[in-house]
């Protein structure tokens, strides 16, 4: 287990409140079905060196991410469902401007509305 990362469930994050969310040890995103970022905490913004604000509300895969636009990526969070496979672990390296970072990601899908994206460093 890295910090709860493999761990957490959407229950969980439900029940917290803005700080806790954003206190969390490990990157959480949470997209709706067409990748807009609905949530984004204080973890994944000192990563990304984007706010919240920045964020919530753009296209993940377009807007805020362009390298998960790959299908090593969004292709596997798109074959995720809920009723089925909905969870996925692997890892993978974010293209920032300022450098190439080693991450693992993990994937939980609630619904099709409701898709998580969690994020760890690896270096």
């Amino acid at each position: 287990m890295l910090n709860g990362f493999e761990q957490v469930k959407t229950q969980e994050l439900r029940g917290m409140s803005r700080d806790e969310f954003d206190t969390l040890p490990f990157g959480a995103i949470m997209l709706d079905r067409d990748g807009n970022v609905l949530a984004f905490n204080r973890w994944e913004s000192r990563m990304s060196r984007r706010t919240s604000e920045q964020v919530v509300g753009r296209n993940f895969f377009t807007d805020v991410a362009p390298c998960t636009n790959v299908e090593a990526f969004r292709g596997q969070l798109d074959s995720l469902r809920p009723e089925t496979r909905n969870t996925h672990v692997f890892d993978y390296h974010f293209n920032f401007p300022w450098g190439r970072r080693a991450v693992r990601i993990r994937f939980l899908v609630e619904s099709m509305d409701e898709r998580w994206v969690f994020v760890t460093d690896l270096t």
